[in-house]
């Protein structure tokens, strides 16, 4: 009867049988395991700890914010954008989403776009571009609304801006929101005056059967027609203005450019 091996007995006892090359290249390949598996929990435990020391750090003021810079705008401007950026001195600097940040700088009424750049250095850096007035129009409340190209309500105040050309004929909207389309033919109007020109009209009005009329200063109106045709009729109310006496004007009638119109009863019917 073979022997057996019992508890006390070493274990090459049962490997009597097995080549010592083979039994000293199982014992090899057996260790070479365990290295490898202490090696990976080492790299594992010294990504923990550089983990949770870099999430340390960034929770310090080694790594917080320290400014806020605003570009693209004037000081007072400045610190609107920085009130709606929601971003503040002292916030670790990872918790600062540019993608957030500039959504909420971008609900300001006055600003087109803003791009967010977070700076190593402690630098929250908001880049404005704003929204430029062309018109404004009167609120309905004894105010008046700057409108931009787009028809975008950017502002509200309590007297006329005298650079900006007055529409009437458009219903106001509130600031922020957007006004009639049709707004955009008296932008187109008054994009194309020449500076000259912008000077003495004070107001665009839209009619209602999709004409124009523009009011002078100090006093008449020009029957503009559509919003076509812009650069000659420009030119012919600029050669009326510097070839004929504009005293006791009623009207000027530029609907067709080639042969304009004047008329100077008063008063202005």
């Amino acid at each position: 009867m073979p022997a057996l091996l019992t508890r006390g007995e070493p274990r090459q006892a049962a490997d009597d049988g097995i080549d010592p090359r083979l039994r000293a290249r199982r014992d090899e390949v057996s260790r070479d395991l365990g290295r490898r598996r202490r090696r990976r929990w080492k790299v594992l435990a010294g990504l923990v700890v550089l983990a949770v020391g870099a999430y340390g750090v960034s929770r310090t003021a080694l790594l917080d914010v320290d400014q806020v810079v605003v570009q693209g705008v004037d000081p007072p401007s400045s610190d609107q954008v920085i009130e709606a950026s929601g971003v503040r001195t002292g916030v670790p600097l990872l918790d600062v989403d540019g993608g957030e940040v500039a959504t909420r700088v971008e609900q300001l009424p006055w600003v087109r776009s803003a791009t967010v750049d977070r700076g190593w250095d402690g630098t929250v850096a908001i880049e404005v571009t704003e929204r430029t007035a062309e018109l404004q129009l009167a609120d309905g409340q004894g105010g008046w609304l700057a409108v931009d190209g787009d028809g975008h309500v950017l502002g509200a105040g309590a007297q006329p801006a005298p650079a900006l050309p007055q529409v009437q004929g458009v219903a106001p909207a509130a600031v922020g929101g957007t006004v009639d389309p049709k707004v955009r033919d008296a932008v187109a109007v008054a994009r194309a005056l020449t500076p000259a020109l912008r000077t003495r009209v004070t107001s665009i009005a839209l009619v209602p059967d999709g004409s124009i009329e523009l009011g002078l200063r100090p006093s008449g109106r020009v029957r503009w027609g559509r919003a076509d045709a812009l650069a000659a009729k420009v030119e012919a109310l600029q050669v009326l203005f510097g070839q004929v006496d504009l005293r006791d004007l009623c009207g000027i009638d530029v609907r067709v450019p080639q042969a304009p119109v004047l008329t100077r009863s008063q008063p202005c019917a």
